[in-house]
Formats: structure tokens, C-alpha cells, sequence
């Protein structure tokens, strides 16, 4: 079974302080993949080809993110940070690449996974170590990957398109 999405990977000197929590607390998806926003999902992928037209073709432009501190998710079981509201250029970018893919894309609320609840669990010990944690508020992101998986591996990366400066 194969599965693709469009992912927004973190900066590697950005994410220093995320890899090092998801290591400790989620190695199971650290070795799946590494920190990053999920920008389209895989049943949103059915065009792919279409898909990466939209992209190379879409002049769309780096962008920052706000964040907010460690939230809890899906029963506490998992363990997210949260965009804060004024995502406008992550919802922009969704839209273009999703146009005339997606009638109308649902709007995820970006976030980057610390503890995925598939293979992970936050305790309100884990919750109050993280929250210790000095975290970045702001991510940078100027480049989107196509990504696929493989019968539940370690994801890897098909293609990446540059976001303009």
C-alpha cells in the first residue's frame, strides 16, 4: 500500500529542538518521518501529476508561521503545536495547488505533530516536561515535498519545489 502527500518539512536548523522531542518522546515517528506540516493529504492526491502543475506553476510565496505552545489532541492522547489564526498564506497555497482537484479543500488547522497518537502517548508527565521546553514561535517555510510511503515505512521524498523568496 502507497500513500503521498504534499508535506511542508521544518528547516533542519529550525527544528533541532522538535527533533530531539520527537525522538525522545515518539521515536516510533521520528524514524517515520521527520518534523513538518501536512500540507494535502493523500485522499486529496488522486491527481497527482495535475497536482505538481499547480505547484511549479502556482508563483507562490515562502511564508512564516505562528505557533503556540504544546497542545494536546485526540483524547490526549497526541501532542501537536498549533498555527496560530493568520494562516492565510498556508490556507492561499492549499487552495491553488487544490484547484480544480478538490471542489472545496476542507482547511486543516496547520500544525506540526510532536507525539502522533498512531504510535505514541502523551501522559500529563510528558505534557509538562515539553511545556518546559523553550520552543520556537515562528517556523519558515520555502519549500513543499511530494512524499510517499511505502506499506507503513519511513516516508520519502519523490519531489520538492522551491517557494519563491
Amino acid at each position: 500500500m502507497k500513500r503521498q502527500q504534499l508535506t511542508l518539512f521544518l528547516q533542519p536548523r529550525q527544528a533541532a529542538i522538535i527533533e530531539k522531542i520527537r525522538q525522545h518522546y515518539n521515536p516510533l515517528q521520528h524514524a517515520l518521518i521527520k518534523a513538518h506540516i501536512t500540507l494535502c493529504r493523500e485522499n486529496e492526491i488522486a491527481q497527482p501529476d495535475k497536482l505538481w502543475h499547480n505547484m511549479l506553476y502556482g508563483n507562490y510565496a515562502a511564508f512564516e508561521l505562528q505557533f503556540g505552545p504544546p497542545e494536546r489532541f485526540d483524547a490526549g492522547r497526541g501532542l501537536w503545536l498549533a498555527a496560530l489564526p493568520g494562516q492565510q498564506s498556508f490556507i492561499a497555497l492549499r487552495e491553488g495547488i487544490l484547484k480544480k482537484i478538490v471542489q472545496i479543500p476542507h482547511i486543516p488547522t496547520a500544525h506540526i505533530t510532536l507525539i502522533h497518537p498512531r504510535n505514541g502517548f502523551c501522559t500529563d508527565e510528558i505534557f509538562k516536561e515539553v511545556a518546559q521546553y523553550n520552543l520556537p514561535g515562528s517556523f519558515y517555510f520555502d519549500e513543499v515535498s511530494l512524499i510517499e510511503q511505502e506499506n507503513g515505512g519511513p516516508w520519502k521524498v519523490l519531489r520538492q519545489a522551491y517557494l519563491r523568496s
